[in-house]
Formats: C-alpha cells, structure tokens, sequence
C-alpha cells in the first residue's frame, strides 16, 4: 500500500484474474491494497481461466483455506482444514505422507458437509480437547453411526459432564501435551476412537488404549 501511495506503483505481469463464470480467482490483495490507498492503479486484466487454475496460483504463498474460502456459502476456518486432513489420515496417517495439494482440496470439497457437521457437534471449543483429531473422529463416525448419540459423546468430552469413556478420554486429553506430528495425532485419533466405540455400545472400560484398526471407514 506503501507503494500505491508514493506513486511508485508501476504495471507489471502481475495483475488480476476472472473466470470463465466471471469470479475474482487471483489478485484480491492487490485490488484491497488500492481500495485501502484510495488512488487509482493500472492494472492487467485477464478474463475466462478456467476455475480449477485457482489452485496452481501463487502457490508457494496461497493456503488450502485462502482457495476455500473463495468457495461457497459455508466458510471453512482452520479447525476444518485440520479435521478434513486428521479424517484423511485416519488412524495411520500414511495418507498424508508428502504434500498434495489437489488431493487434499478434493477430499475437503467430497467430504464437506460432515466435516462441519462433526465441528457442530461439539458445543464450545475447549484447549486440549476439541483438537483436529478429536472432531476427525466423530466427523468420520457421521457416515456410519447415528447423529444423536455422536453428539452425546462429543458434548460429553467437551463439558465433562458425563462417566465412563468420555470421562476416560476428557482426562486424557486434558492431562497430554498435544503439540502435534504423526506419532501423537495418531495416538490421540486411535485413543477417541476407542473411547467413541466403548460410547455408542454402552461398554464399561476403566483403561483407554489406541484401537489398533480404522473402526470408521469412510465411503470409497
């Protein structure tokens, strides 16, 4: 904006672009940065790209969120991008393994709607417990299991008003130092899973271990 205002701006490759359906796919920053310096600025203007473009442009600087947040009614927040890549992983998180930006894009935009829905169902965000992970479960169990008693289990977890394995998983969550990487989101996923298992059938357990296998497939 600095720039703008001197009157150093100068025209250049770099300008802005439309798709084929007439929407603003790159330069929004350009454009709000001289609507904030209130002067007027040449600009190229390149019309009819094909939408999927969005994704190759500025890559290097551009995040999955800043591409779906172009997308639309419902905006996604960063709980959601870290829900849809834990969904992605499962328990493994072999899925994950090198960085793929197409592949997580469309498992987001397939998987949109339960991945909100998992993030609705837990009441408040609360440190420690309503991780990526955590809600990856519970948004994961929505394709095979019934909403009602998900949203029991997660409000559970989350207000720690109830006994048994939400009560088991709560104090182990709030207890870990959660700070990320493959070993302990598979830990924290493999441990919810165990516990939401134990919940949806009514299975008294006193110790919380790790499942062993995915016990919430997603549909091919």
């Amino acid at each position: 904006m600095e720039i703008l205002q001197s009157g150093n701006w100068q025209l250049t490759h770099q300008g802005i672009a439309f798709d084929k359906n007439g929407v603003l796919i790159d330069g929004q920053h350009r454009l709000w940065a001289i609507v904030e310096a209130d002067v007027k600025a040449p600009l190229l203007v390149t019309r009819g790209v094909e939408p999927e473009t969005q994704e190759a442009i500025d890559d290097s600087v551009r995040s999955h969120l800043d591409i779906l947040r172009l997308e639309g009614d419902k905006i996604p927040a960063a709980i959601h991008i870290g829900v849809s890549n834990a969904m992605m992983a499962g328990l493994t998180g072999t899925a994950l393994r090198g960085r793929n930006r197409g592949r997580d894009l469309s498992f987001f935009r397939k998987h949109r709607e339960v991945i909100f829905r998992g993030v609705e169902l837990f009441p408040k965000r609360v440190a420690k417990i309503t991780t990526a992970p955590v809600i990856a479960v519970v948004a994961r169990a929505l394709y095979t299991v019934e909403e009602e008693p998900l949203r029991g289990f997660a409000e559970g977890v989350c207000l720690g008003n109830q006994v048994g394995s939400t009560h088991l998983l709560r104090d182990y969550l709030m207890l870990r130092n959660y700070t990320g990487g493959t070993a302990a989101r598979s830990e924290v996923y493999g441990k919810t899973e165990r516990a939401l298992v134990a919940y949806i059938n009514n299975h008294s357990i006193t110790r919380l271990h790790a499942v062993t296998e995915e016990q919430f497939e997603i549909p091919a």
